[in-house]
């Protein structure tokens, strides 16, 4: 049972909404180390061992009310404030571990550099520097635009009260002008 909460997390993680991608996941050489055991050198678990494990097991109340406080438990763990750094490109592998916060009400504090704005020359990077407001707020996290280096302290502050004091989901992102603009040749 361990095996398949592992494959569970890590497939959300991964980015995988549901189980119907278990029987490819489960042949993932990666997935199988991560699941251990037995599927190390056969496979993990198939979309019907898991769709059963979903509903049998994990949704049940006891379950459901444990995964709830797994976060809390492991930040408690580290007996301070945490904060996730990316780059704005990041956002975008991060919408299912968004669900989380905005679901328990766990403190989630994000300083996000910002890629895709004016002056970007790498063409890949515009598309998620246009998405990455929209898409926080609709995960409902708190967005506060640092335009320039005299704001980043201030508004940090600002985030990390809104964070840690009313356990809600805040980012700073600071726009690529105050870091200044990467060169695709770089």
């Amino acid at each position: 049972m361990v095996g398949q909460f592992r494959q569970s997390v890590f497939g959300r993680l991964g980015g995988y909404d549901d189980v119907n991608d278990a029987d490819r996941l489960g042949r993932d050489p990666a997935m199988r180390w991560i699941v251990g055991g037995k599927a190390i050198e056969r496979q993990a678990a198939s979309t019907s061992q898991m769709g059963r494990f979903e509903t049998e097991h994990l949704v049940s109340d006891e379950n459901f009310a444990a995964l709830t406080e797994l976060s809390g438990i492991w930040i408690e763990r580290v007996h301070d404030r945490l904060l996730l750094c990316m780059q704005s490109s990041g956002t975008g592998n991060c919408i299912n571990a968004l669900a989380l916060p905005a679901a328990t009400g766990t403190p989630c504090l994000m300083l996000v550099t910002m890629r895709g704005e004016a002056g970007e020359t790498n063409p890949w990077q515009v598309p998620m520097g246009r998405a990455v407001r929209p898409v926080l707020e609709a995960m409902k996290v708190a967005c506060f635009e640092a335009r320039t280096s005299d704001q980043v302290g201030v508004l940090f502050e600002q985030a990390a009260t809104l964070a840690f004091g009313e356990g809600r989901a805040a980012a700073v992102l600071i726009e690529q002008g105050v870091l200044g603009v990467k060169r695709f040749n770089e």
